[in-house]
């Protein structure tokens, strides 16, 4: 709601009390027998007079100055007695005798001011409104020192609180505002010799309503002067205080004052370190001249929080600078915890915690001694799955609420993610530098180590939810192999060959055994049968595998294929090995002939009746592998990212893994308006600008 919306509103609410007011006054007059029609007049204005003397000391009022500044009036009224008249009720007046003032800067900076009238009559009023009118309309700052009144430094909610509200006994006892009324009315009814038929308790009720109106009125009228933001950040403390909000408000420029309400948003508890709560009036103005160490403390918190720091990390290093602990009587409010259960440990832990302690709800908090200790291993655990996975904090901790007994290997997702980042995150950095700001040279090396930033991995994560990165990395650990195989297969070149262990022949089963040595011989097979050794060619050149394609023809005809995967089993005397799978088409189990072709190819390999000279395999497949790990990074990630197709290949084969919101863009697309690109032109360009600061975080 806009400030016109609550000045409205506020317009609403006066308008509502005075024609109830007016309707009251009518229905007074309604048993008027007087004969004349000025007698009726005059009655009426009697009457209207005696309800405006109590409104004008009664009612709210609300001032504006051209450049903005505005000034609210809150008037408390009473009985003023006429001790020379025998009658004191029916010559009694009221009068206002007191009044507090909320005045706001035009850029709604608040001072508020107390004035009593307890010896001093209208005219004294007259004069204190024409002074703080002149106040309000001056180009000066509002005065510490008024000529009247006093300027108050320092209010708790519940003292502002019952300036918009009247106590109970108000309306009670024979100076209440209908004991007065009532004799007053009773007067003219006199005078006039009609018969009045209001009774007191109508106009009590009549009272406390329009009462209850105008000050409510005064509540929208107030709210529309204020910093509505700063108002609610400060309301979020169990204790706030005016002075808060005087704290929030008086920075120098509109930044400061976000960043100082972004502090009382997020830990409200902390705020009276920052606002000087526990400052007497006396000495407020004096601060400036003072050398009490505790004064310089909040100077150099308020300095940090003014400067952009977070507010965990400036209570940590002004606290540990001045080798104390916060305070217990600050923490202990905004968290819940009473002083009994609010001991050492669970300060240390509310210290060393602080960075995350907004996340919990109040009723987290322990309630006992021991409970302090495993709140601290939650706040760790939850600590370490956030730098595991780059997910929010908050997510995190929502996840655990709503699956507590969960078991997950955090690790295993941290594993994931960096497996995100290797495959997809580095080869965009790459991919963006080179087309976008025309980076050559060892653009390998800058690329990885801006991969490595975390604001970066956390913003590709984004789309994430915590569900989503624990399913994803369990399909991806479910496949890790073939997916690895296949990430690490895209930089081989179609025609790189590595050494076979024998030549294409039959076996004694009638099954022909043919060697596959090259990446697209692996890739034809894939297709052909249905499965994933296409992805195997690195398996081949790193890692000892052997992929064959074994196929049988029956007597009927038919065809039977298979694909036969052997690895090495090296032992310090020889070299065997094993049948690590043996799939027909679609990874079903493959013919009997097949099967035991395999067999019997595999014991003659390793007992030496199919001869194999590993050396001279081993000399070949070396030099083979050296072509591939040309670039320490390239075998890092298993492909060359600085081409695009290599990239755009290693992507579609991540997407599987990827949430919906990822996965149904292709490459061009990603590189385009992905999730975190925006994050990767901020680093390249502070890279280009500040080469030195380029130094790699270990995930």
């Amino acid at each position: 709601m806009s400030n016109q919306l609550y000045k409205n509103k506020a317009a609403r609410i006066l308008q509502r009390a005075e024609t109830k007011m007016h309707a009251f006054i009518q229905r007074a007059c309604n048993n008027i027998t007087a004969g004349s029609q000025a007698d009726k007049v005059a009655i009426l204005q009697d009457i209207e007079s005696i309800f405006d003397n109590w409104k004008d000391c009664t009612i709210p009022r609300l001032y504006s100055s051209t450049d903005g500044a505005q000034m609210l009036v809150m008037p408390y009224s009473d009985l003023k007695f006429d001790n020379k008249n025998r009658d004191k009720k029916q010559n009694a007046r009221y009068r206002t005798s007191s009044v507090r003032l909320f005045m706001t800067t035009p850029l709604q900076q608040l001072s508020i001011y107390r004035v009593s009238f307890i010896n001093s009559g209208k005219t004294a009023l007259e004069n204190v409104m024409d002074y703080y009118l002149d106040t309000l309309h001056s180009d000066e700052d509002f005065p510490a020192l008024p000529r009247f009144g006093k300027r108050i430094f320092n209010y708790n909610h519940l003292e502002i609180k019952n300036i918009f509200s009247y106590r109970e006994d108000r309306y009670q006892g024979k100076i209440g505002p209908s004991a007065y009324i009532l004799a007053q009315l009773k007067h003219i009814a006199d005078k006039y010799k009609f018969p009045l038929t209001i009774t007191r308790n109508d106009i009590n009720d009549l009272i406390k309503s329009v009462e209850d109106m105008w000050l409510d009125a005064a509540s929208y009228q107030a709210l529309s002067i204020v910093n509505r933001d700063a108002l609610r950040a400060i309301l979020r403390n169990s204790e706030p205080s005016y002075r808060d909000y005087q704290w929030t408000m008086s920075g120098a420029t509109a930044e400061i004052i976000d960043r100082r309400i972004g502090a009382f948003q997020t830990y409200p508890g902390l705020t009276p370190l920052f606002s000087l709560k526990y400052v007497g009036e006396w000495d407020y103005n004096s601060l400036h001249r003072r050398e009490d160490s505790q004064y310089k403390t909040q100077e150099a918190l308020t300095h940090m929080v003014d400067s952009g720091a977070s507010v965990p990390a400036t209570l940590k290093a002004i606290f540990a600078k001045e080798a104390i602990d916060i305070p217990k009587k600050y923490l202990a409010p905004y968290h819940g915890a009473n002083d009994q259960n609010f001991g050492k440990e669970g300060l240390d832990i509310l210290t060393e915690h602080l960075d995350v302690l907004p996340s919990f709800n109040r009723e987290e908090y322990p309630t006992h001694k021991d409970a302090w200790v495993t709140f601290q291993e939650r706040c760790k655990h939850l600590k370490y799955k956030e730098e595991k996975t780059k997910l929010p904090f908050n997510a995190l901790l929502q996840h655990e609420r709503i699956a507590p007994k969960a078991k997950i290997e955090w690790a295993h997702v941290g594993d994931f993610v960096n497996a995100l980042r290797r495959s997809i995150v580095l080869p965009a950095v790459v991919q963006i530098a080179k087309q976008e700001y025309g980076i050559t040279g060892d653009v390998l090396n800058l690329a990885s180590k801006i991969s490595y930033d975390k604001t970066l991995i956390r913003g590709f994560m984004q789309p994430f939810t915590v569900s989503q990165a624990v399913n994803g990395s369990k399909d991806w650990h479910d496949r890790l192999s073939t997916v690895n195989a296949r990430i690490k297969s895209i930089a081989v070149e179609n025609n790189l060959s590595w050494p076979a262990l024998c030549e294409n022949f039959d076996t004694p089963q009638g099954v022909n055994i043919r060697p596959l040595t090259t990446k697209i011989e692996l890739q034809e097979e894939g297709t052909r049968m249905d499965h994933c050794v296409g992805g195997y060619a690195s398996n081949c050149i790193l890692d000892g595998a052997h992929i064959f394609h074994l196929s049988y023809t029956d007597e009927q005809g038919h065809t039977h294929n298979s694909t036969l995967q052997l690895v090495e089993n090296k032992t310090d005397k020889q070299v065997t090995v094993i049948n690590r799978q043996n799939k027909a088409q679609s990874n079903k189990k493959p013919h009997k002939k097949n099967a035991d072709a395999a067999d019997w190819f595999v014991e003659n390999l390793n007992n030496g009746k199919i001869p194999v000279d590993w050396t001279a395999l081993y000399a070949q497949r070396d030099e083979v592998a050296a072509i591939y790990k040309q670039n320490r990074i390239i075998h890092e990630i298993g492909f060359d990212p600085e081409q695009e197709s290599y990239c755009a290949e290693a992507y579609d084969i991540m997407r599987d893994f990827l949430p919906p919101k990822l996965a149904k863009l292709d490459y061009a697309q990603y590189l385009l308006k992905g999730q975190g690109v925006a994050l990767i032109h901020k680093a390249i360009e502070k890279a280009i600008n500040k080469p030195d600061k380029l130094t790699p975080t270990p995930m």
